[in-house]
């Protein structure tokens, strides 16, 4: 639980921090978790942040967001108990730059900066895109790791081998197969009799909550677990590898019949249509990016319904909205981040472009190295050292008492971690740095996403569009570098582009490093 009851000096404006730690089962263990905290507790003690609360993820993989500590802590930093979230590094956050950017955007609207104990980035737009090359840095290494140890899980699969968290009512055998579980696989089937005799999920969750009854992770049952027991083939003694690419009936132990397993199915579709008035919740992407060109105000996500019925999703002036007087009409969703990405791939990435922003994150990578954290620790060893001296010196003395052994005891302790986390820092110090090379192949990776795809879209915009000012005529992008020079375009140019797909060449751009694209949009208001 939170420890929302602890008492600070308000006059010293206290920075209330959370520390989140997360491993993967991949060659990971408890240590791996306080390697981490030794290096993020020394990062807030050398910046004087209070440390209230830990979240912690076990043997659960950062390419998802499907991570329960994480969401509490997502959730929790709405209440506005604390103003930091520390991690170790960027991939302990997560490995998919669309979650990235989808979380920090959140914990920025809570009021919380997100910061990294191993990793420093610099406040401006060239953090931004230091940041963000560490992101995308993360996920290539995940997928490159899953390719590698592709052919050995596929090896385990052809073995019928258990190859992620249990499902509740099994447990692993000694050559890690699937196996019943004595205690839960009778509840299992409890789950599937009631559920194809129409008790709602509500209710099933309801009594095994009751009953004291965990999930194989320890948690609550929650009514959205049910759904997932009930789709779940294993459960029918059906072996299923990478989505139904490997599909073995009789494979491993059945607690349900096929036939009943297919009952469950059946209901579960007819459940699905009488819920499915769910309200779905649309990504506004140029949240806090977009701002009115008239009035200065920023442009937020709305919604209305036409005159046909259908849903529309735009963007209005926050001014017009609270009717100030802005005169800036609407603008559709789709229509303005389709164009600034489209405009941000054929025009802003350009190979000159692309070399200029890695010369830039080379440089930011020089200076980042901080050894302040170090220095930190180094001095607090060398009090520690003094200190213990000094008792032994009075134990020396012959002056024994009960409460110096518990000081001195107290001390070696601090100096043991003190030890761990000055190792833990000088390995960052030493860490290889990303070469120029990568950075730009990484940078030029985005050169051939699809424009109209959503993530695509969301990365291009979270990691290179600083802000945009939006008029009735014209578009103003400031992305995130940095440049006396700029460069404009006339409407027919922008049709040219976007029209006719053709690409300036770099020769046009020559010695040209964009700060902003001035653009004539015309009319595009819904």
């Amino acid at each position: 639980m939170l420890r929302k009851k602890i008492k600070f000096n308000v006059e010293n404006e206290v920075v209330k921090a959370v520390l989140y730690m997360r491993y993967s089962s991949l060659n990971q263990n408890e240590q791996s978790i306080e390697g981490q905290r030794h290096a993020c507790q020394a990062y807030c003690k050398a910046n004087n942040y209070v440390i209230i609360d830990e979240y912690i993820d076990r043997a659960l993989s950062g390419t998802s967001d499907n991570r329960p500590n994480f969401q509490r802590m997502i959730k929790d930093s709405a209440k506005g108990y604390f103003d930091k979230v520390i991690v170790y590094k960027v991939d302990r956050f997560g490995r998919d730059r669309y979650d990235i950017a989808t979380y920090k955007r959140k914990l920025k609207q809570n009021g919380v900066k997100l910061e990294y104990a191993e990793e420093r980035i610099p406040e401006g737009p060239e953090g931004i895109m230091l940041e963000a090359m560490l992101e995308g840095m993360s996920e290539y290494y995940s997928a490159d790791l899953s390719q590698k140890i592709k052919r050995g899980v596929r090896e385990s699969a052809l073995k019928f081998k258990m190859l992620s968290h249990p499902p509740f009512g099994y447990e692993k055998d000694k050559n890690g197969c699937y196996k019943l579980n004595e205690a839960t696989a009778p509840l299992a089937r409890e789950i599937f009799d009631k559920y194809i005799n129409g008790v709602p999920s509500s209710k099933i969750v309801e009594s095994l909550n009751a009953r004291g009854i965990k999930t194989t992770k320890g948690t609550d049952f929650e009514t959205r677990t049910i759904p997932k027991i009930i789709s779940n083939p294993r459960y029918a003694g059906i072996y299923v590898f990478k989505n139904g690419e490997m599909w073995v009936e009789n494979a491993i132990p059945a607690i349900v019949t096929k036939e009943e397993y297919e009952r469950g199915l059946k209901m579960l579709e007819t459940n699905k249509h009488k819920n499915h008035s769910t309200k779905v919740k649309i990504p506004f992407l140029l949240t806090d990016k977009l701002y009115c060109g008239i009035c200065g105000d920023k442009m937020t996500g709305d919604s209305g319904t036409g005159r046909h019925g259908g849903k529309h999703y735009y963007y209005t002036c926050v001014s017009r909205k609270t009717r100030k007087g802005c005169i800036k009409k609407s603008i559709r969703r789709n229509e303005i981040e389709e164009f600034v990405t489209e405009l941000t791939v054929r025009c802003a990435l350009k190979s000159t472009t692309i070399k200029q922003i890695a010369d830039t994150i080379m440089e930011i990578q020089e200076k980042g190295i901080n050894t302040s954290v170090l220095d930190s620790l180094k001095l607090q060893l060398k009090e520690v050292n003094t200190a213990i001296k000094n008792i032994i010196d009075v134990l020396q003395q012959g002056i024994i008492m009960d409460s110096v052994k518990e000081r001195l005891m107290e001390l070696e302790e601090k100096q043991r971690k003190l030890k761990a986390g000055i190792q833990i820092e000088q390995n960052r110090l030493n860490n290889p740095k990303y070469d120029k090379q990568s950075v730009m192949n990484w940078l030029a990776s985005f050169k051939e996403g699809d424009t109209k795809n959503k993530k695509f879209q969301n990365a291009i915009i979270d990691v290179f569009i600083n802000k945009i000012f939006l008029y009735e005529d014209e578009i103003n992008i400031v992305y995130n570098y940095t440049n006396d020079n700029s460069l404009k375009i006339s409407l027919d140019d922008v049709k040219k582009i976007i029209k006719n797909s053709e690409i300036l060449e770099d020769s046009e751009l020559s010695g040209v490093r964009i700060e902003r694209l001035n653009w004539s949009v015309g009319d595009s208001n819904p």
